[in-house]
């Protein structure tokens, strides 16, 4: 039971995220870390320790730019320069992946200042003070496509490899075995990262073709549009390749990752009157694909997402019930049924699936009880408390109306702590435990002048 008592009286640091490791101390000093990386560094270099090398390149870019937010430009024009020179095909995509996150960081951390200047077209200055927003999207898109060139090497390298400088979670590891795979979701993120500043100089035309949530070996064969700097379109294409490699792989796990990611991707950025039903359907269709898989739980969870989904567009005025104790049942929570049955089958299916977890924190946030209220806290004699109430699987609701026997002055002075209280009236009222939330109004007569206590209490 929950119980509400109320009172009624009459808001630029660079960093190296997203996929690379950092070290966990050393802010507090960190010349003497910048002197520990140099080290490292040179102790790579001899060794020709590719993983090690890199790590060490992160982390002198990290503390020498805590020391010096001037140093920036500088240190990623040394790094442009050691990515030129390197003959590791697949130390040279790493460092084409940390260039274009270092770039974007750089860029949209100072974006109001730079995209003040008059864009500058045909030539990049040596100068990095002055690049224009065009020339840093450039940068950034430049580096993204170098990262991914010598695909071959990448397939070819356990993102095992790279551990040292990777961030690699149990689902990475699962879904992302590969350094091309790993790179290509990474580039993706870039992407998705910049979409909205990249409009302010190159026409984003918008996703059209509702063949795009065709199915993944049908998707494969698509000829698809490649207009320069058009972010949905080259996510796409990359979503294409990385499926493609899936299906040569013959790994179930990670095409079935790649293909939900893919699905998504187009369902949130297509321009379609037929988006929402071509997504269900096409999840509908892996559903019955992985029926005796566990990975289905995968496409349980994100079925089950879509029906909530659904309810918060439909939901953009919260839903009013004029009578709580006789309510009708909405649409949106027959669709959030849909998402808690598709939640239980899973876990009754497929209980020691890895990701098992997924399915069973949804249910539990679908479950979830919430009261929240709304109350004025001067009411005038004679007329009555309104209360607007919002709640979410709630079956009961209990007001307790107390006078306080005390005198304003006394109260307001702290004087006392305890007082005295007369019970003027309690009203309970049965709500419909539905699972998502409503609002109702309920009215609390008060008909003299003083102060009151008001307890509510509720049953989820």
């Amino acid at each position: 039971m929950k119980t509400i008592r109320l009172l009624v009286a009459i808001l630029f640091v660079l960093f190296v995220t997203e996929g690379f490791g950092q070290s966990e101390n050393a802010e507090e000093n960190p010349r003497t870390a910048l002197a520990e990386a140099r080290k490292t560094y040179e102790q790579a270099l001899k060794k020709k320790n590719s993983p090690l090398l890199i790590k060490s390149i992160i982390l002198q870019i990290k503390y020498q730019s805590l020391i010096d937010q001037d140093s920036i430009p500088t240190l990623l024009s040394n790094l442009e320069s050691l990515t030129a020179t390197s003959n590791n095909p697949v130390e040279k995509s790493i460092l084409h992946s940390l260039l274009a996150e270092l770039y974007k960081s750089y860029y949209i951390n100072r974006a109001f200042e730079i995209n003040r200047q008059t864009p500058i077209s045909g030539y990049t200055p040596e100068d990095m003070k002055i690049w224009t927003g065009n020339i840093f999207i450039e940068k950034i898109f430049h580096h993204i496509e170098a990262s991914l060139k010598p695909s071959k090497e990448l397939i070819a390298t356990n993102s095992l490899q790279y551990k040292d400088i990777l961030i690699l979670g149990k689902d990475s590891r699962e879904f992302s075995p590969t350094l091309y795979d790993l790179l290509v979701y990474r580039s993706i993120k870039l992407l998705s990262s910049i979409s909205y500043y990249v409009s302010d100089f190159f026409e984003q035309k918008p996703l059209t073709n509702d063949k795009l949530f065709a199915p993944a070996d049908e998707f494969v064969q698509l000829s698809l549009p490649e207009e320069p700097y058009n972010c949905d379109q080259y996510i796409i294409r990359l979503y294409q390749s990385l499926l493609q490699v899936q299906f040569n792989s013959g790994q179930k796990n990670t095409l079935l990752w790649a293909n939900l990611q893919r699905l998504n991707f187009v369902s949130t950025h297509i321009t379609s009157v037929n988006a929402s039903s071509l997504y269900e359907k096409a999840l509908f269709e892996l559903n019955e694909e992985y029926r005796n898989d566990p990975l289905r739980v995968e496409i349980l969870h994100t079925l089950a997402q879509l029906y909530l989904q659904k309810n918060i567009e439909r939901l953009k005025s919260k839903i009013h019930i004029e009578n709580p104790e006789n309510p009708t049942k909405s649409e949106e929570e027959k669709e959030t049924h849909k998402a808690l049955r598709l939640c239980q089958e899973g876990i009754r299916l497929f209980p020691h699936y890895f990701r098992i977890n997924i399915l069973k924190d949804l249910e539990t946030t679908i479950k979830r009880s919430r009261v929240s209220v709304n109350l004025l806290q001067t009411v005038y004699p004679g007329k009555d408390q309104i209360i607007h109430v919002n709640y979410k699987n709630t079956s009961s609701i209990k007001f307790e109306l107390y006078k306080l026997n005390v005198k304003m002055n006394d109260y307001l002075t702290g004087t006392s702590k305890a007082y005295p209280k007369e019970k003027i009236s309690t009203r309970s009222y049965k709500l419909p435990s539905w699972l998502i939330a409503y609002d109702t109004t309920f009215q609390i007569p008060i008909s003299r002048i003083g102060l009151y206590e008001l307890i509510i209490s509720s049953q989820g």
